[in-house]
């Protein structure tokens, strides 16, 4: 017997971790055995129970009937896109996670049932190993210069910040020094007032007082 394919144990591996289940002895099994474990782990996982609005709700094991229903009567009052989209993201639940973002690449390539595109899904990444790790390298790149042109956008607002904080320091700064000046030149012209005013009460013939200057903030209250 033909022992099984990478794709058969790594869907079966993602089974088993949806349901909780120790993995086997997988060199011990051949690839008859693997898929008769898939099919029996997707009849014990049940059929997947679906919102009107084609959000993913819970797994049920039992009430086929109303499932079908209840799928039936979403789809006949949604569009064909919600439709599709619903399809999509049942088939993408049975992909493991490092492959979804492959998969909604090339996903409108696999025709069929949701568990049949995740299984020729499965098989063509088997067959084309490197474009999964290619495209999370490009995934991956352009992560990397957002982040640099997120930094860079960081940096010039920061930079323009600074250059705010420095105009406005320095508007400040010019203000103060004016005033600063302005009131030396107040104590000069007041000094020079208060000067005049102790000569002229020395000079004054009628002045009541010594002529001696008094010393007084405002001369002539």
């Amino acid at each position: 017997m033909a022992a099984p394919t990478p794709s058969q144990l790594q869907y079966a591996k993602h089974l088993l971790k949806q349901q909780g289940q120790a993995e086997p002895d997988w060199d011990a099994m051949t690839n008859v055995e693997v898929s008769e474990l898939i099919d029996g782990l997707k009849k014990k996982r049940g059929r997947a129970v679906w919102y009107g609005n084609g959000q993913f709700s819970h797994w049920e094991k039992d009430g086929a009937l109303r499932v079908v229903a209840r799928y039936l009567e979403a789809k006949g009052t949604s569009r064909g896109w919600e439709h599709r989209k619903e399809q999509d993201e049942r088939a993408e639940n049975n992909i493991p996670p490092e492959h979804q973002l492959f998969w909604r690449k090339i996903k409108n390539m696999f025709k069929g049932t949701p568990d049949q595109r995740a299984e020729q899904f499965m098989e063509y990444l088997e067959a084309h190993p490197g474009e999964n790790d290619e495209l999370l390298q490009q995934h991956a790149d352009k992560g990397a210069a957002k982040a640099i042109r997120e930094w860079e956008r960081k940096q010039r607002e920061q930079g323009k910040l600074e250059q705010n904080c420095d105009k406005g320091q320095t508007k400040y700064e010019d203000a103060w020094y004016k005033e600063q000046e302005r009131a030396k030149q107040e104590r000069e012209k007041l000094k020079g007032l208060k000067d005049r005013a102790d000569e002229t009460c020395r000079a004054c013939p009628t002045c009541e007082q010594t002529g001696e200057p008094v010393d007084d903030e405002v001369p002539f209250a």
